[in-house]
C-alpha cells in the first residue's frame, strides 16, 4: 500500500461529529504496539523522546521494553524538573532540558496554560481556553551533534511531539537520516497551520519522503467537529522493507 493510498484510506475515516474525538488505533485497525512489534519482531532497544512533557511515552516505553534506553527531551523549566525528580537514578532514562531542532543556539520557548501547547513555534489559532503562561530562552541542540557527543550510531525509535516545529527536529538528525540510521521516526503532525511557520501533514509527507522514509502507518487521529485537527505520523527507511501484496518485511539492521 503506498502513502497515497494509506491517506486516501485515512481520509475516508473521517466522519462528521459534534465533540473532540480522539481514535488510537491506526487506519490499518492496529495500535501501534502491536504495528513496532511486526515491524522490529522485537521491541526496540535505543529510544529518543522528543517533547516528552509529563513523561507518557517513556512509560510507554519501559513498558514495551524494561531494558530500553531512553534519552527524553524537555525544555519546559516545570516539565524536566517533575521528570528528573521521577528518575533521579534510572541510569536508562537520561532527561535533558533541550530543545530540539534544525539548528544549535537559543531561542524562545512558549509555554501554555495546557502543556501540549508549549513550543519553539508561536501559537496564532482561535483557542479561548488557551493562555500563554510564560516565554524564555531555552538552549537548541540538534540530534545530530548530540548523537555525535553521546557516541551514538544508531537509534531504534525517534519519537517527536513539538508542536509544529517536528519536521525541523527530524533535519536536525541529518546524518542519521541520511544513512537511514533511524530504525523509526514516529510524530505528531496537523492538518491546519495553527503555529507560526508550521507545516501541515501534506509538508510533513513530502519533505520525509525527499528524506528517504516512507509511510508506514497513521495513529492517534483527532477529529473536531467535521474534521481532522492532527494525527501521528509513522516513518521508516525507504530500504528497510519491499512491498509484497499488503504485507512489508523489514530487513536486518
Amino acid at each position: 500500500m503506498t502513502a497515497r493510498d494509506l491517506m486516501n484510506c485515512f481520509l475516508q475515516k473521517i466522519k462528521s461529529n459534534t465533540r473532540l474525538i480522539k481514535i488510537p488505533r491506526g487506519i490499518t485497525g492496529h495500535f501501534l504496539e502491536e504495528d513496532v512489534l511486526f515491524y522490529f519482531k522485537k521491541y526496540p532497544q535505543v529510544y529518543f523522546d522528543v517533547g516528552s512533557n509529563y513523561g507518557q511515552s517513556i512509560r510507554k516505553f519501559k513498558q514495551w521494553n524494561p531494558n530500553a534506553l531512553i534519552y527524553g527531551f524537555e525544555p519546559c523549566r516545570n516539565l524536566f524538573s517533575k521528570l528528573s525528580e521521577r528518575y533521579p537514578s534510572d541510569s536508562s532514562v537520561k532527561m535533558n532540558p533541550y530543545a530540539l531542532s534544525d539548528f544549535t543556539g537559543v531561542t524562545t520557548f512558549n509555554e501554555y496554560n495546557k502543556t501540549g501547547y508549549n513550543s519553539l513555534l508561536e501559537f496564532k489559532a482561535k483557542n479561548s481556553d488557551l493562555e500563554k503562561v510564560s516565554t524564555y530562552d531555552v538552549e537548541v541542540k540538534t540530534g545530530d551533534e548530540l548523537c555525535q557527543r553521546w557516541n551514538i550510531s544508531h537509534i531504534d525509535f525517534l519519537k517527536i511531539d513539538t508542536q509544529g516545529n517536528d519536521l525541523a527536529v527530524v533535519k536536525g538528525f541529518q546524518s542519521l537520516v541520511k544513512t537511514q540510521r533511524i530504525g523509526m521516526i514516529y510524530l505528531e503532525s496537523m492538518v491546519h497551520p495553527d503555529y507560526e511557520n508550521q507545516p501541515v501533514v501534506s509538508d510533513v509527507m513530502e519533505e520525509m519522503r525527499k528524506m528517504g522514509y516512507q509511510l508506514f502507518g497513521i495513529y492517534e487521529q483527532s477529529f473536531a467537529d467535521d474534521h481532522l485537527i492532527w494525527c501521528n505520523l509513522c516513518f521508516v527507511p525507504n530500504r528497510s522493507f519491499h512491498l509484497n501484496d499488503s504485507a512489508s518485511t523489514p530487513v536486518n539492521h
